[in-house]
């Protein structure tokens, strides 16, 4: 044989090899894949709608930059307008790839995602992927695509009523111990798709979902607070990183009623909702503080912050906006340093709490579906 015929039998003896070895290298590639989508438990979702929530705050940043601007952003109106635009896509990028990665974790391992949604404590958590797909077709339907913006708006909106229906399954026990926080999420979080509706300059089609969301929250409020105050076993440190949601159904309520409803300085729903907000920050702010939350051990569930913080931020500062429009122009000043202050703290708390999550992950420590 020449040396060339010998050179092609070898070199189809590797090949052979080679397919033979694809099938344990195959596997050995998905345990790999499994074992860093492990990294992400279910509360991840809470980080994630946390996230895409730092786009709405940035989104407001700008608007108040455009539309109120002071005498001393004259000039860096351009480049802080900019600023803002940048950050609001990398969160929402940063936001839709952990979902991603979380519907990749939900396809290869099916049945441990359907007994976490089947569990009376992670399944309004799962909600929380829809209000994040909410959040970012707003922001595609603002710098891309109003279409795009749309179908998503309509598929969230349609995975937020299934996940409600799931969440109603466990609610139909009524197990009163399992009443936590995070039970505001499935019925008042359906208002988000009021503030983020691609038509919300049409009362009409958010309308229902701001009024569905007050009912949920009229009912739920009482069974909740009891809960949380006189039910034993009392909540553990992962239930009580979500205490700050009893501030966030007001806040969004607020949010909504003002922009999308057309509330203004002269409705007693305006001042009702803002007084509910003040007195659970109240009560947040007596119960621990968020120095005391981060010195403990980290939990995905301390990002309940994020989201809520967001939401009472942007309702301060709308609250304060319509005292400005009334009283005069000067108010604005306030509410724009306040927004400004505001951000950058909300900003600063994501990064610690992602910094947080980065670092025990490197560390070897792992999460379990509901922690």
């Amino acid at each position: 044989r020449t040396e060339g015929e010998r050179g092609g039998e070898k070199r189809r003896r590797e090949m052979a090899r080679e397919y033979e070895a694809w099938p344990a290298q195959r596997d050995r590639g998905m345990v790999k894949l499994q074992q860093a989508l492990d990294l992400l438990p279910v509360r991840i979702l809470g980080l994630n709608m946390g996230i895409t929530g730092l786009a709405i705050l940035w989104s407001t940043a700008r608007d108040f930059l455009i539309y109120e601007p002071s005498s001393w952003t004259g000039e860096w109106i351009p480049v802080l307008v900019g600023l803002c635009n940048i950050i609001a896509i990398c969160a929402t990028c940063v936001g839709a790839s952990i979902l991603l990665l979380f519907v990749l974790k939900m396809g290869l391992n099916w049945e441990a995602t359907r007994k976490d949604a089947n569990d009376a404590e992670y399944a309004p958590v799962f909600c929380m992927a829809s209000i994040a797909l909410l959040v970012i077709g707003s922001q595609i339907g603002y710098y891309l695509e109003k279409g795009i913006a749309e179908f998503i708006w309509c598929l969230a909106v349609a995975l937020h009523v299934l996940l409600v229906v799931n969440w109603g399954g466990q609610l139909a026990k009524f197990d009163i111990e399992v009443f936590y926080p995070t039970y505001f999420v499935p019925p008042v979080g359906i208002a988000v798709a009021a503030l983020t509706c691609p038509n919300s300059g049409t009362c009409e089609s958010a309308a229902p979902f701001f009024y569905f969301a007050v009912v949920a929250y009229i009912l739920m409020l009482p069974l909740c607070f009891y809960r949380a105050h006189f039910v034993e076993p009392a909540l553990n440190d992962t239930q009580e990183n979500t205490y700050i949601i009893f501030a966030d159904p007001p806040a969004l309520l607020l949010n909504c009623w003002i922009t999308v409803m057309g509330g203004s300085l002269y409705d007693p729903w305006t001042h009702i909702l803002f007084v509910l907000m003040c007195v659970f920050l109240v009560a947040v702010a007596v119960r621990f503080t968020i120095k005391q939350t981060l010195s403990k051990s980290f939990l995905p569930s301390q990002a309940a912050w994020l989201f809520s913080s967001v939401m009472i931020l942007k309702a301060f500062v709308l609250y304060l906006s319509l005292f400005a429009d009334a009283e005069g122009r000067e108010l604005h000043w306030w509410s724009t340093c306040g927004l400004w202050a505001g951000v950058l703290t909300v900003t600063g708390m994501a990064a610690v709490i992602v910094y947080r999550y980065v670092w025990a992950v490197s560390n070897g420590v792992k999460f379990t579906g509901g922690a």
